[in-house]
């Protein structure tokens, strides 16, 4: 179901739509219950919009709960983002899906819609399946070998494109979860079959970390390669490169990235304006390429008490919520190697402009 503020509201019209069906003699066409856009949340779409003025590209990234609850809808999701001011999505998926020709009509649906309203579309993807070596000590279990599913990856996307019916029907671009820190050793997420992990106890120069660094490069370049010439932009933690100056890592420096991709998204998640401006300085300073840095900020909506909290914005009311974005935009644009702000996700964005 929809998350947001008037989940409660769209439950309640869709049991009395169900009683008046049940009622009725004729059989028509459930539609999906959703509130229309208020007058008041169109005067606060205006302010977003005037707070983000100086984003050359804003994006917003679409988690599965937005994805499924509009793929019936994606008129009125369109509708949503462009009042809004958004000209990117994000949709985060996993690949293997595309393998389903309903799910691949319904992204190619949702991703039409929002070509009529000028809003360009990526596939937002991890990476952690693509560090797997293919080694493995258990005789009995085969683990994959990353390049393997990297290839498989490129496929699936590069088919997803050749079955559009038309250009609107197409992703523009891919964007990469780089995101080596998180192949901890015994992690819940961490794949089996990997050579190196990313280990507090072995942090250096050549060493699991440093390892697990240069492999993200050589994944990057096999992607872009596999992608032909569908754009690949990529996203990073806000350490890699302070990492890297300090001499704790042999490559991981934005202009590194910046060899291999499109743009960049930096993760400056924090519920500061000014720790968020703060987490990107680096990076937008020392870039040596204009209009390559995004900079990302949470919004996710999640219970509070979740360690997320302490990172997102979305707790804010509108206005100190819009207040809060126009300081980011307005301080980090004054690089010139700021491209836009880039909102993790549309589930916590949506939430605070209902509840309002």
């Amino acid at each position: 179901m929809k998350p947001g503020f008037l989940k409660y509201n769209s439950l309640l019209f869709a049991a009395l739509t169900t009683l008046l069906l049940l009622s009725s003699c004729a059989t028509p066409k459930l539609v999906k219950p959703i509130q229309p856009v208020s007058v008041e949340m169109q005067e606060l779409a205006k302010e977003f919009k005037a707070a983000i003025s100086g984003s050359k590209e804003t994006g917003v990234v679409l988690t599965g709960s937005s994805i499924d609850f509009y793929e019936e809808i994606p008129e009125e999701l369109a509708l949503r983002l462009s009042m809004l001011g958004i000209g990117r999505t994000y949709l985060k998926i996993e690949p293997e899906t595309l393998d389903d020709d309903q799910t691949a009509d319904n992204l190619h649906g949702i991703i039409a819609a929002l070509s009529r309203k000028n809003i360009q579309s990526n596939f937002i993807i991890s990476d952690y399946l693509f560090y797997a070596s293919g080694i493995t000590h258990d005789s009995l279990q085969e683990y994959p070998d990353g390049k393997a599913v990297i290839h498989e990856t490129a496929k699936r996307i590069m088919r997803f494109n050749r079955q559009a019916d038309e250009d609107g029907e197409k992703i523009s671009g891919v964007t990469l979860i780089v995101n080596p820190h998180r192949i901890r050793p015994d992690g819940a997420d961490t794949p089996r079959g990997l050579l190196y992990a990313w280990n507090d106890k072995s942090y250096g120069k050549s060493m699991d970390n440093d390892m697990l660094m240069r492999q993200s490069f050589d994944i990057i370049q096999q992607l872009t390669t596999e992608l032909e010439s569908l754009p690949l932009s990529v996203e990073i933690a806000n350490f890699y490169h302070d990492q890297t100056v300090a001499g704790k890592l042999s490559i991981g420096q934005v202009n590194d990235f910046l060899k291999h991709s499109q743009y960049l998204i930096i993760t400056a998640f924090d519920k500061s304006s000014k720790q968020i401006v703060a987490r990107a300085a680096e990076e937008l300073k020392k870039c040596q390429s204009p209009n390559s840095i995004v900079v990302g900020v949470r919004t996710d909506s999640r219970l509070f008490g979740d360690y997320t909290e302490a990172q997102s914005l979305s707790r804010k009311k509108w206005k100190a919520f819009a207040k809060s974005v126009k300081t980011v935009v307005s301080r980090c644009s004054k690089d010139s190697a700021f491209r836009g702000i880039c909102f993790y996700s549309f589930d916590g964005l949506e939430q605070v402009w209902e509840r309002e």
